[in-house]
């Protein structure tokens, strides 16, 4: 099992990635209605993958995606943790990456044999992993 925390702010309005967010945080997102063309959407476990879980990590999963009518942008929290087969965690931070104010440390992944997580970073156009040292 892979386990992701992550905490960004959305800087989209895009109604059909608000409502892919939503959808997926609620583990009923439809694999044919958002028109986004990534290779996340190429895997067959991305619809639900923010609502899995498992007890090979300590605490609660978690999934939130809400407005802030302060600051006017949305916000996403995730923790959970799945079986990353096909490396759709990657595929996730990839496709949300551009979507996000976030520039700098986001969260971090951890697979369940490491001993440490590795970090990552939003850079203005990738995702950085870095280990902990």
């Amino acid at each position: 099992y892979t386990e992701l925390v992550l905490g960004v702010e959305i800087n989209s309005n895009d109604e059909n990635l608000i409502n892919l967010l939503y959808d997926m945080c609620s583990g009923e997102a439809d694999e044919n209605i958002y028109g986004f063309n990534h290779e996340l959407f190429k895997t067959d476990r991305w619809n639900y993958m923010l609502s899995s879980g498992s007890y090979y990590f300590n605490g609660q999963n978690h999934r939130e995606f809400k407005y802030d009518s302060i600051t006017k942008s949305y916000f996403l929290t995730l923790r959970f943790n799945m079986k990353n087969y096909d490396h759709e965690i990657q595929k996730f931070l990839d496709f949300i990456r551009p979507y996000c104010d976030d520039i700098g440390f986001v969260g971090y992944i951890k697979y369940e044999e490491w001993n440490d997580p590795k970090l990552i970073y939003f850079a203005e156009d990738k995702v950085l992993y870095k280990e902990v040292v």
